[in-house]
């Protein structure tokens, strides 16, 4: 039997681990995307968007690190099973996507960076598919491939994308 191979997407994305700090802002873009969907439930101990800053300004995995250890100490994930509302889904996904971002920084085999991926991904297809908000997933693939090259005009873009979310979201709600 032959082994599957990883998508493309996922090598880029491991591959970025050469350079920790860009493997950082990558997975950082990624995570604010859904940055805004963690204040629809209350999981942690302070607005995710102020540990979201520390983990942005972190000048070193320990900071990170340190930041990601108060996120996975949240009881939301200790328990079983992920929450079934969507309010309280969602916000657990962009926990989880700050999580592997900040890990990201002192991951030398470049994994967080495909968990980050994988997590908004897994958030924007719920996106789309409950609330009705098209075209989000392959705006983030086009964005996140683009930045796995190198391209540091993708990492606005994403930054672009997670405004955006916020708008339609607004409008939905």
């Amino acid at each position: 039997m032959g082994q599957l191979s990883e998508p493309p997407l996922y090598a880029a994305l491991r591959a970025l681990a050469q350079d920790r700090h860009r493997a950082f802002a990558v997975a950082i873009a990624m995570a604010e995307i859904v940055e805004p969907l963690g204040e629809l439930a209350s999981l942690t101990p302070e607005p995710l968007s102020e540990l979201a800053g520390r983990i942005r300004d972190a000048t070193n995995p320990d900071q990170a690190t340190a930041e990601a250890a108060v996120l996975s100490a949240i009881p939301a994930l200790q328990e079983d099973e992920e929450p079934e509302e969507n309010p309280a889904w969602f916000a657990l996904g962009a926990v989880v996507a700050w999580i592997y971002a900040a890990e990201s920084f002192g991951d030398p085999a470049g994994q967080r960076v495909v968990n980050t991926f994988a997590r908004v991904d897994d958030v924007l297809e719920q996106v789309e598919e409950v609330l009705g908000v098209p075209g989000l997933c392959d705006q983030f693939y086009g964005a996140a491939a683009d930045a796995a090259r190198g391209d540091d005009a993708a990492l606005r873009a994403m930054r672009g994308l997670g405004r955006s979310l916020l708008g339609q979201l607004r409008g939905v709600s």
